[in-house]
């Protein structure tokens, strides 16, 4: 059931026309009835272990964007104002 609760998840988010929906609202969208409510919820949450959806305002669930999955760097830019052009560091 899980399986399949999955793969209905992630074709709703790829929808052009899906809007971020909270745990209940993606529940009405695929028609889980309230004893299915359990696998619904072990599904997003694989899901979103799995980084293929994350969780929005609200809690609204949505795909994750390439920019989301991409490394985070965190650290200080200084620029430098040489006569020859600008120059920027990054130091972690």
């Amino acid at each position: 059931m899980k399986d399949s609760l999955i793969q209905q998840i992630r074709e709703l988010v790829r929808q052009p026309d899906y809007r971020p929906a909270n745990k209940s609202e993606l529940a009405r969208a695929l028609g889980v009835t309230p004893k299915e409510r359990k696998s619904l919820r072990e599904a997003i949450v694989e899901l979103e272990n799995s980084g293929e959806i994350v969780a929005g305002k609200k809690s609204r669930y949505l795909l994750a964007s390439i920019n989301d999955q991409a490394e985070r760097k965190i650290g200080t830019i200084l620029f430098s104002n040489d006569r020859k052009g600008h120059s920027a560091w990054f130091f972690p």
